[in-house]
């Protein structure tokens, strides 16, 4: 069995984990096309950009965790085309990842190429600055530099 789930955010790590304690053995890979494990969205938001939170206290489990537990995260991996058929993501660097099972566990928008029944579907991630620890970082250091407003 291997399990994909594409996606880095909670609802990944949450996938994986609910799959390890039900007894799943299977290989287990996460896709993200992050550069951070799974980390809770509202403290980046929050206590990150207050400077409260570190980079290293967003994660929700290091690294160990995810080495413990059989499961492969790969951050940096953008998940391109989902092909059903072939049970088959396509990433951005052009490798194909086989699956028996996949989860999409990301903020997507679905396009088909046209309105007829497709066996497959493309997505694009979406994003939004400041949803990223990478992409937080220059803005919390703004706000350090800036006055009061």
């Amino acid at each position: 069995m291997r399990l994909l789930i594409v996606g880095g955010g909670p609802a990944a790590l949450a996938t994986a984990r609910a799959y390890r304690d039900a007894g799943g053995n299977g290989d287990v890979t996460i896709l993200t096309p992050e550069l951070a494990l799974p980390y809770q969205r509202p403290p980046l938001s929050k206590e990150f950009l207050r400077g409260e939170l570190q980079d290293h206290e967003l994660p929700i489990e290091d690294e160990a965790w995810y080495e413990n537990n059989g499961v492969d995260v790969r951050i940096g991996a953008e998940a391109m085309t989902l092909n059903p058929a072939t049970r088959t993501v396509l990433l951005g660097s052009g490798q194909a990842l086989l699956y028996d099972a996949c989860v999409l566990g990301s903020s997507v928008s679905a396009s088909a190429p046209s309105r007829r029944r497709t066996p497959w579907f493309s997505y694009q991630a979406s994003s939004s600055i400041g949803s990223s620890p990478s992409s937080s970082s220059p803005r919390r250091n703004s706000f350090d530099n800036a006055g009061r407003v």
